[in-house]
């Protein structure tokens, strides 16, 4: 596993697919987990609550993750990536020689 080679392979993966480093890591979190909600990634991904919100509101848009659960009373809204976003992060894994 190579750290210094993080940060110019995460550019590159932004650059090619349209979204900004914060969306890569939204997915980048989300890749571990079967779904996840705003509070996990409050708590988890660097960035401001509003730069949080557009985000997702981009990648749900443009299919990167979907809506499993939507909000309704005291649950909150479930999110899980979509097989577009779980091939991307896949495949900067591989470039990254992650096994």
């Amino acid at each position: 596993m190579c750290l210094g080679l993080y940060r110019k392979i995460a550019n590159e993966v932004s650059v090619k697919h349209d979204i900004t480093r914060t969306e890569f890591e939204i997915l980048l979190f989300g890749y571990d987990y079967e779904h996840f909600n705003r509070t996990a990634l409050v708590e988890n991904v660097p960035c401001s609550f509003s730069t949080l919100k557009k985000s997702l509101a981009y990648l749900v848009e443009n299919q990167y993750i979907r809506v499993i659960r939507e909000r309704a009373h005291f649950k909150s809204r479930l999110y899980s990536l979509t097989r577009k976003s779980r091939l991307m992060i896949t495949k900067f894994y591989n470039q990254m020689n992650i096994n």
